[in-house]
């Protein structure tokens, strides 16, 4: 489906306004990628048929779902999660906000490293999500057959003691079922990030989000991690492509190459 520039940037507007999310704050090229996903995955032929179900209200959640770029696999980037658990070992997180969880993916990552550090009751993890269905996938507690073989090396590479094993209720056909108390202690908020109060966290994970922005957006979104934070010791992550607003002195890089910031 192709759609003009002029199109796209018509869209942003309705979308924005239906949506609650700032699409005009997205890279032009980017917001064309989803939206060509969201006709593919709705079957719609027309810039209309897009507009008729954002004018009706009726499908929103769905748009919104696969607006949203889905993660690919549980311990993406296993480094980056092997720091994590010692993070989490050798301080004190109370707090972890997920502004913007758009698949299982990262959560079950979080979970299962929160586990590993003995932090289910002492770290409450609090989720952003602006689809309902992408809640009902997460509370599956699912790692589908196709991914199962590639979790299993991710895992592996965290070099932990304890088996993947122990967090798996149960394997079938489907795949493998993560035991439910991993999904204590860990908080749904409905909503855009952007729209929410800004609270204080220790730890604040948003990964590969601020390269789908324009500049104006980029800006607001990273200042609004940097504003959640609670001070000195609380840790930003974001992508590996992804630097914080701010300039030298601010953070402690020494774990910069896995997109993690420590706030001096």
């Amino acid at each position: 489906m192709f759609l003009s520039i002029s199109e796209l940037r018509d869209l942003t507007v309705l979308m924005s306004g239906r949506l609650k999310i700032d699409y005009t704050g997205y890279n032009l090229s980017f917001f064309g990628r989803r939206v060509a996903n969201v006709f593919k995955k709705m079957g719609l032929r027309r810039v209309q048929d897009l507009q008729t179900i954002l004018n009706s209200l009726v499908k929103d959640d769905e748009v919104t779902y696969h607006m949203a770029v889905p993660g690919t696999e549980v311990f993406r980037s296993p480094s980056f999660w092997r720091q994590i658990i010692r993070i989490l070992t050798e301080n004190d997180i109370k707090t972890v906000w997920v502004p913007s969880l758009t698949s299982n993916h990262e959560l079950y990552s979080l979970a299962i490293v929160r586990e590993l550090a003995g932090r289910r009751n002492e770290t409450k993890i609090e989720v952003n999500v602006v689809s309902d269905r992408t809640t009902r996938e997460v509370n599956e507690l699912l790692i589908p057959e196709t991914e199962k073989d590639l979790t299993k090396t991710n895992y592996e590479r965290l070099q932990t003691s304890t088996p993947l094993e122990d967090f798996i209720r149960t394997e079938n056909e489907n795949g493998m079922y993560l035991k439910r108390e991993l999904m204590e202690n860990i908080e749904f908020r409905n909503g855009w990030y952007m729209n929410t109060d800004t609270v204080s966290y220790d730890m604040v994970l948003f990964r590969n989000t601020l390269i789908e922005y324009k500049k104006s957006l980029h800006e607001k979104a990273a200042q609004k991690m940097m504003d959640s934070l609670k001070g000195r010791g609380s840790v930003l992550c974001l992508g590996g492509r992804e630097r914080p607003l701010v300039g030298d002195g601010w953070f402690d890089e020494t774990l910069a190459y896995d997109g993690i910031y420590i706030r001096k």
